[in-house]
């Protein structure tokens, strides 16, 4: 009866987003670039759009099995009889590191490996650099309210790239642009409320500003727990030599995460 409900809890999880298949975010990365530098512009901005859209899916799809798993656990509880210390006190660890590794094929529609991008292009996703060839796709295709916010998006997180600085003035000064359209297209939530509850602040409105801060405060508390759920299970490690030593098992589960978690720690999973 518990397996059942076990089962029944990762398939629910499995089910929670868009059904089929999720490719694989970085393959898609790689064919919106190559269109973009062979000025296929439509389907560049196609194949980027979807990329960034995997990507979401990508993250969305290990918070949800990390919440299925963590209810499996709490289901099941303590395994009964004494053994090993060792047994005791790795094995819902791993036990863990398993069930997710399930949820996730289930959830990904392939096996997680498969969702395993290089270094570098994580770190273009980190970055936001998919929205700096966007920028350019839209604004060749004359969509310029989308070429706005693509470069305001990249720009947040890359304050520093003085083309891009260039080229948000450029926007600014043109005809037809809004001041609405610079939009942060990844702007987390606790972000917006700090912002908004500092601009409260400077202005005396300290009750407004209160309320947006505590907002702020348990949004960012929430990301936390994303940043804590993207490091459980088998992470992709930041050496890719070193990944091919590492040991499967019980050395992948845990020394992955705690260096995942110190990597985190000083990357945040939302940009500041």
């Amino acid at each position: 009866m518990a397996s059942r409900l076990c089962l029944c809890l990762l398939l629910a999880a499995a089910a929670a987003t868009s059904p089929g298949r999720l490719v694989p975010y970085d393959l898609l990365y790689a064919d919106g670039v190559r269109a973009y530098f062979a000025r296929d512009w439509a389907r560049a901005a196609e194949l980027l759009q979807r990329a960034l859209h995997s990507y979401a899916g990508l993250r969305a799809a290990r918070r949800a099995c990390r919440a299925a798993c963590r209810r499996e656990a709490a289901f099941l509880g303590e395994p009964p009889g004494a053994g090993p210390w060792e047994a005791a006190l790795f094995g819902p660890v791993l036990q863990r590191a398993d069930c997710l590794q399930h949820c996730l094929g289930r959830r990904l529609g392939a096996a997680p490996s498969a969702h395993r991008a290089s270094r570098v292009i994580r770190r273009d996703f980190e970055r936001r650099e998919p929205y700096n060839y966007l920028q350019v796709a839209f604004f060749q295709l004359k969509k310029l309210d989308q070429a706005v916010s693509a470069a305001h998006t990249f720009f947040v997180a890359n304050p520093q790239h003085l083309q891009m600085r260039e080229d948000i003035e450029k926007y600014r000064r043109m005809s037809g642009v809004r001041s609405d359209n610079f939009r942060d297209l990844e702007a987390t939530p606790h972000w917006e409320a700090y912002e908004a509850g500092v601009q409260h602040y400077d202005a005396d409105e300290y009750l407004q500003a209160v309320t947006r801060l505590e907002e702020s405060l348990t949004e960012a508390l929430s990301a936390l727990e994303e940043c804590r759920a993207l490091c459980e299970g088998p992470w992709e490690d930041e050496d890719d030599e070193e990944e091919e030593e590492m040991q499967p098992g019980l050395y992948e589960a845990i020394a992955g995460s705690v260096r995942c978690t110190e990597v985190w720690v000083g990357r945040p999973c939302f940009p500041h």
